[in-house]
């Protein structure tokens, strides 16, 4: 299709984050937006994909995969279970509840019970109303941005992700065009959060495509 246009457009790959991104971006001059942030499922990506972060020249040595892991969206189980409760900061009532409720599960296992996993879904819910607020002072009036998230089971309770990245879509300004389900996927003692149950049924996990858009 380029091929029969006159205007080529120019691009650049910039090795930053997109938080980090001020002086490259310039505010309110994006069309479009299309990513897909790490799942809330403990999948460990900086542990799992270290071979090709040192082949690839983008790490140099361990400590810098110490920067990642808490450098990264939505971070670590591992690195904020043990860490004072963490307040969720976008406004969403039910979550709260469930976030206390969590916390009240195996308590005596310490970090490695409701309290850690609590701290988890709430840090991750943050970097959501981190990204979304991100996005209002990016996307030009009719820009619109294409979130691909997935569901989570934490300690056997779903947390639909998709549904929570609309409201916080919401509260900080965006509009939502619309929720598209894009696949299943296969659940696993990873997905499922630290329940470690043995059993031969699969978690409903599901990939899903959220739109919004900045008035």
């Amino acid at each position: 299709d380029m091929a029969d246009r006159s205007y080529r457009p120019d691009w650049q790959v910039h090795e930053c984050s997109f938080f980090d991104s001020d002086e490259i971006i310039r505010p309110g001059s994006v069309d479009l937006v299309v990513t897909s942030p790490p799942y809330m499922n403990n999948y460990h990506y900086v542990r799992n994909s270290r071979p090709q972060l040192f082949w690839s020249g983008l790490v140099e040595s361990v400590a810098e995969l110490k920067r990642l892991e808490t450098d990264n969206f939505g971070k670590y189980w591992q690195t904020v279970r043990g860490g004072a409760p963490i307040d969720l900061e976008p406004r969403l009532p039910d979550l709260e509840k469930t976030l206390a409720e969590l916390r009240g599960v195996n308590e005596s296992k310490g970090v490695y019970g409701g309290t850690g996993w609590a701290n988890y879904v709430a840090t991750y819910m943050n970097d959501l109303d981190r990204l979304c607020n991100r996005l209002g002072g990016l996307l030009r009036p009719g820009g619109s941005a294409v979130i691909v998230v997935g569901n989570s089971m934490i300690q056997g309770r779903e947390v639909k992700v998709e549904e929570y990245l609309c409201r916080i879509g919401e509260l900080q300004g965006l509009t939502v065009l619309g929720v598209s389900k894009l696949r299943d996927r296969v659940g696993s003692s990873i997905v499922n959060s630290g329940s470690r149950l043995q059993t031969k049924r699969k978690s409903p996990l599901y990939d899903a495509a959220v739109v919004l858009r900045r008035s």
